[in-house]
């Protein structure tokens, strides 16, 4: 049975990509704007759980160090980008990929996803180079353009992901595991390296890749008969996955590296006769914000700085003398003085204010964060329009994806424990998750609190539900299949599919357990140790030897 999820994926913020300013480019919709509740069903066949590899790393989710050369990544992949054909055939490959991946792999055509794989394989070594760098530098102006950098790469890195992923489910197809692994390698490394530049949308496509590859390929493999146990390559990935500091500081400094003069407002340093300006470029970023028809090139930012003005000066004026600014200083204050310090000072409070919880664990930050962001909803309705509040992006939605890719790594953590498991328990789970005593049981990190488990006859239950306050309130539950035998990719019983051919028909019982524990402990028929007897398992075992009967009480 391949993987079987309910309810689409809806909780991804919805990112205006395509090289548009990078303040355009995060949706701030309010957390509490809607709350309908869902499940995400994710149904996984484990009737050929594995015990953890040895040695423990045996397979890896990111290069080591060792596989590392020197030199900048971001250039290669920024090749890898440039190679991309005419706009008409990166559409028609996209159409082609995708259905590919969603069906299961014993129906997987290798044939023609070679074929795709073929139009990209120069793209495919430029990214596999790039994923083994040491070092990567973006380098897209940040510093010196502020909310005016541009990042045109970002949808096409999201591509280079799905390539991947079809590259992965190529290999798996194949049962060549040290293939799919290295691939997923790529992958994961592709998408922490995005993070290196860490503004918020960079960081989002950086979660939205990884979340990628662990639904469409890390859960594919989970389910493939003799695929190895995943425990301690899921344990190493970081924790967080996307480091959360540099984003904040970045995303707070966006404005600050804009230009000199909104620097200056910023810090309450700017000179009283250049309100006029300041309050201009004010109107162009909020104009960039709105859509082509409004870019600043096609409107008078003069005139709507003077509206502007207009519009709020009694409301600013209001608003700093509840701040605490002494009537003698507001007389003295020119019209476009007191909008413009009115703007900042608004703007610079109801940023610190969202960013302050962002990097505590989510379970204790994101109640924080929701109330500050309630408080910019009532201040955007409110009496004052203030358009910098326009730019700033929806940091709760943006904290709970970065979260929900965590949870989803720690779930599938507790998934690989219980296949592990099974496989030292004749296929059984355990009855509660206490029971795992030979490897940390991690706790979801949306709660804080263990993830929620039972049995339900012959299939457990593995939940991570999402906070009261999620936009789509979506509860992640693995329904895990433990009974029966072993499955390969057509359904058939493993013991019959490869039973050699000197086999009599009496020992078909014997051989259906002993490749049924074979599959249990993660042995992949590599070649056979022909000098082991009924008392020693082999070093190696190939289940089509004609020497493996010799081992038939093996257990």
């Amino acid at each position: 049975m391949s993987v079987s999820r309910i309810v689409p994926w809806t909780t991804t913020i919805m990112l205006m990509l395509g090289g548009s300013p990078l303040a355009a480019q995060v949706a701030t919709t309010s957390p509490t704007a809607s709350r309908s509740p869902f499940v995400e069903v994710i149904k996984l066949d484990l009737r050929h759980p594995a015990a953890t590899t040895q040695p423990a790393l045996k397979y890896k989710l990111l290069p080591d160090v060792t596989e590392q050369t020197p030199g900048n990544a971001a250039l290669l992949y920024l090749i890898a980008t440039k190679l991309a054909p005419d706009a008409k055939t990166t559409e028609d490959l996209d159409r082609k990929i995708y259905p590919l991946l969603d069906l299961p792999i014993d129906q997987f055509p290798i044939a023609d996803a070679k074929n795709i794989l073929g139009q990209v394989a120069e793209r495919l070594q430029y990214i596999e180079l790039a994923a083994r760098r040491q070092d990567v530098e973006w380098d897209v102006g940040l510093r010196e353009r502020g909310a005016n950098a541009w990042l045109p790469h970002l949808n096409d890195m999201r591509r280079l992901g799905g390539m991947l992923t079809l590259q992965a489910h190529t290999d798996m197809a194949q049962h060549d595991w040290a293939a799919a692994n290295h691939t997923m390698q790529t992958g994961f490394a592709m998408a922490r390296q995005l993070g290196s530049q860490p503004v918020l949308v960079q960081g989002l496509i950086e979660t939205g890749i990884g979340e990628q590859l662990l639904a469409r390929d890390i859960e594919v493999w989970i389910e493939q008969p003799a695929a190895p146990n995943l425990y301690w390559a899921l344990s190493n990935l970081p924790q967080p996955f996307v480091e959360l500091r540099p984003v904040a500081q970045w995303e707070r400094a966006d404005l600050y590296f804009t230009s000199p003069e909104l620097a200056q407002a910023l810090r309450g340093e700017l000179l009283p006769d250049r309100w006029p300006a300041v309050l201009q470029q004010v109107v162009s970023l909020d104009a960039a914000l709105k859509g082509p028809t409004t870019q600043p090139a096609n409107i008078d930012v003069a005139a709507g700085a003077r509206r502007l003005t207009d519009s709020m000066f009694f409301a600013a004026k209001r608003y700093l003398a509840d701040q605490g600014v002494p009537q003698i200083e507001l007389d003295s204050m020119t019209a476009e003085q007191v909008v413009g310090t009115c703007i900042f000072r608004q703007y610079n409070s109801v940023v610190e204010e969202l960013w302050k919880a962002w990097e505590l664990p989510f379970w204790q930050g994101s109640q924080q964060i929701a109330a500050a962001e309630e408080e910019l909803t009532r201040l955007r309705h409110g009496g004052i329009e203030n358009p910098l509040l326009r730019t700033v992006p929806a940091v709760w939605r943006a904290r709970y994806s970065i979260a929900r890719l965590d949870q989803h790594i720690a779930a599938l953590r507790v998934v690989e424990a219980l296949r592990d498991y099974a496989a030292r328990h004749d296929g059984q789970p355990p009855q509660v998750l206490e029971e795992i005593v030979n490897l940390p049981i991690p706790h979801d990190p949306m709660s804080g609190k263990p993830f929620s488990y039972r049995l339900d006859g012959a299939v457990a239950i593995l939940e991570a539900s999402a906070p009261a306050m999620s936009p789509t309130h979506i509860t992640m539950r693995f329904e895990l299949t433990f009974a029966g035998e072993p499955r390969n990719q057509t359904g058939s019983a493993v013991a019959l599919q490869t039973a050699p051919s000197h086999l009599t028909a009496s020992s078909y019982s014997q051989y259906e357990r002993l490749c049924e524990r074979v599959a249990m402990m993660g042995l992949d028929g590599l070649p056979p140790d022909r000098n082991w007897n009924d008392s020693s398992p082999p070093a190696r075992l190939n289940v089509s030897d004609p020497n493996f009967m010799n081992f038939k009480d093996w257990r």
